[in-house]
């Protein structure tokens, strides 16, 4: 099995696990890459929430994805904050368009999470398993 990524990248499944992380059952049902599974796998688990560190400083840029709509004429919406390392905002940004923001003052990395309610693991990702 294999997973097809942004940009046409794939990457390879091992025993229904992607990057040693097992996929959810509702992800393999569905055939879509859970985010939970993405964010734990591409992160290399590296990350934890943390919603009162955008507000610290001003100068986060946006280092991956979009976070403004221009059909709609709106910025999307984050729920969740999430610091990361900076090898895992560079294999976010290398296999997806997740939104990522970048400090240079406190030289770091947010990953930028746009839905809220429902586990991780039941939030399906646009990112398709194939084969079986």
């Amino acid at each position: 099995m294999r997973v097809l990524m942004e940009n046409g990248k794939e990457i390879k499944m091992f025993g229904g696990k992607f990057w040693g992380v097992e996929v959810s059952p509702y992800g393999m049902e569905h055939k879509r890459l859970d985010y939970k599974t993405m964010v734990t796998a591409l992160s290399y688990n590296e990350l934890f929430t943390n919603n009162t560190i955008i507000n610290a400083v001003t100068d986060w840029e946006l280092f991956n994805g979009e976070d403004y709509d221009e059909e709609t004429d709106e910025y999307r919406e984050i729920m969740t904050y999430c610091v990361m390392s900076d090898r895992a905002a560079e294999n976010l940004k290398k296999y997806t368009d997740e939104i990522i923001y970048y400090s240079s003052s406190l030289d770091l990395y947010l990953l930028g999470v746009c839905h809220c309610g429902t586990s991780w693991d039941y939030v399906l990702t646009s990112y398709e398993i194939m084969g079986e």
